[in-house]
């Protein structure tokens, strides 16, 4: 699943803008996987990156990102 996220990650910086929502929810579902990795502090890194994209937008993609940070 890493594989295909980091593909899909490089794909949409091609692509988009760096602060781009498709971005946001990718750097999320990475931080998923770490977690479930228990590789934490990897996990956190992706958090803090959706979360940086989530801030000025989205308000319940913030909270869910907030929520799996914690």
């Amino acid at each position: 699943a890493l594989t295909w996220q980091t593909k899909v990650l490089d794909f949409y910086q091609l692509q988009q803008r760096p602060a781009d929502y498709c971005l946001g929810i990718v750097w999320n579902g990475i931080g998923n996987i770490q977690w479930r990795r228990q590789q934490y502090p990897l996990a956190l890194e992706a958090y803090d990156r959706a979360k940086a994209i989530f801030s000025s937008h989205h308000d319940r993609d913030l909270a869910s990102c907030l929520n799996n940070m914690g």
